[in-house]
């Protein structure tokens, strides 16, 4: 789905969503709720930032600030079944956007295979066991333990002991068709480098609809171009535990924008 029918595809189903789910966060956040949600982020999280100067327990809402109106990045994933174009939302999601922009740059990603297919639900990726196509441990690694990365080129974060980061409930946007969230282990503050593509809509997935899924998801992105080639990928032959049969390779992922 390339040109007229990937903007078509945008405008039907992409589109309207995340201007919904950001209508619905900017109301809330002008709201007493979103004070204390963002402080209980922050508090969470506390344990995990850092800085040259000693960090206040208010560091994420002024992050949030300094990323209003900022451009958001783009990176190019080239695969060996090509290529498609990603946008990630460092203006709603600044420490999950942050996190997955370090692990590009620092060619993490580079080599890594695609790990796990469902068809007509998400194609997963991340997993540094996933370099060796199959391996029996694809899908439970993560980034290096104790690794740091900066956070709107500010505050320092450091994964924990295995490689995770605080997760980010702050922005409203619904896992719908051709949107990016964190993958995790099942408990909190278990995201690290895996993440997934939502080839349909998941709205179950979403980290505030505690009464349809106890599995929380933030997302953090979407894809911009490219559509044919997710598509493709999420069609491809896998086994009985969703590992495709054919290698599915992450060659680069390069900043565009």
């Amino acid at each position: 789905m390339e040109g007229p029918q990937f903007a078509a595809f945008e405008t039907e189903y992409l589109r309207p969503k995340y201007e919904e789910m950001e209508a619905s966060r900017r109301r809330l956040r002008s709201s007493a709720f979103m004070v204390a949600l963002v402080s209980v982020l922050a508090m969470a999280a506390f344990m995990f930032v850092g800085r040259e100067s000693a960090p206040s327990e208010d560091w994420y809402a002024t992050v949030l600030k300094q990323v209003q109106g900022m451009r958001n990045p783009r990176y190019k994933c080239h695969t060996t079944e090509g290529d498609f174009v990603i946008e990630l939302f460092l203006d709603t999601m600044p420490l999950t956007a942050s996190n997955f922009m370090d692990l590009a740059e620092t060619g993490f990603y580079n080599g890594i295979h695609f790990h796990r297919i469902i068809d007509n639900f998400m194609i997963q990726f991340g997993c540094p066991y996933a370099r060796h196509h199959r391996h029996p441990w694809a899908g439970t690694g993560g980034p290096p333990a104790s690794t740091t990365f900066k956070v709107a080129n500010s505050y320092s974060v450091t994964r924990d002991e295995q490689g995770c980061i605080p997760d980010e409930f702050q922005s409203y946007i619904s896992n719908v068709a051709g949107t990016l969230a964190m993958a995790n282990k099942g408990d909190p503050n278990s995201g690290g480098s895996q993440f997934f593509i939502n080839t349909v809509n998941n709205h179950h997935l979403d980290w505030w609809r505690h009464d349809l899924s106890a599995s929380q998801h933030p997302v953090f992105g979407r894809i911009v171009e490219g559509w044919n080639t997710i598509r493709k990928i999420s069609k491809m032959l896998t086994d009985n535990k969703h590992s495709p049969i054919k290698p599915i390779r992450m060659i680069s992922v390069t900043r565009v924008a």
